[in-house]
This record gives structure tokens, C-alpha cells and sequence, in this order.
């Protein structure tokens, strides 16, 4: 079912690239700010995102959720990937992707 819904929602974004572009989603959510010195990166942790359909009264909140981003030089990716030991999967995600799927699709 997944994937017939990422096809559907493929499709509307192809759609959309052909037509005149509006906002569809709009997103809000808290960001910290950090930096180390010893891995030379800036780091991003967002959460408490809300989600919400363009002009409407529709949105949902993602709770739980914690985006955290390591903005590095690639010289120095390494040092992140050789001194970091993390308690969670590393993957992908966009917010805008995930708002989409939660308020048409959930």
C-alpha cells in the first residue's frame, strides 16, 4: 500500500511541475544551533514540527521526532564518521516529503 501511495503522490508532484506552482504545505518547527570545535561541524537538531495544508485549518503534529543535521566540510567528514558514535539509524528525510505524505496520505 506504501508504494502505491509514494507512485500517487509521485504523480502529483510530477503534475504539478506543468502547471502553475502554489504552496501546498506549510511547515513550522524549533531548531537548536550548535557547533564542536573538536568535530569542526555545526550541528542542527529540529523538532516539534507541525504541518500544515496551505490556507487551510488541516495540520497534523509530528511528535516524538528528532531531526538532527551534521553540516560539515567535506574535507572534514571524516572526523564525524571516525569519532561519532551514534544511538540511531542515520537515513534521509525531508520535512516537506513527510508533511506531504502525513496530510494527504495518512
Amino acid at each position: 500500500k506504501d508504494v502505491e501511495q509514494i507512485d500517487e503522490l509521485q504523480k502529483k508532484i510530477n503534475y504539478l511541475k506543468y502547471k502553475n506552482l502554489h504552496p501546498l504545505i506549510t511547515n513550522k518547527y524549533e531548531r537548536s544551533y550548535y557547533y564542536s570545535n573538536l568535530l569542526k561541524c555545526r550541528v542542527t537538531i529540529d523538532q516539534n514540527l507541525i504541518y500544515s495544508i496551505f490556507k487551510s485549518n488541516i495540520s497534523f503534529k509530528r511528535k516524538n521526532l528528532y531531526i538532527i543535521e551534521f553540516k560539515v566540510d567535506e574535507n572534514n567528514i571524516n572526523i564525524i564518521q571516525t569519532n561519532i558514535d551514534l544511538p540511531f539509524r542515520l537515513k534521509k528525510f525531508s520535512k516537506y516529503y513527510d508533511g506531504i505524505y502525513n496530510l494527504y496520505f495518512r
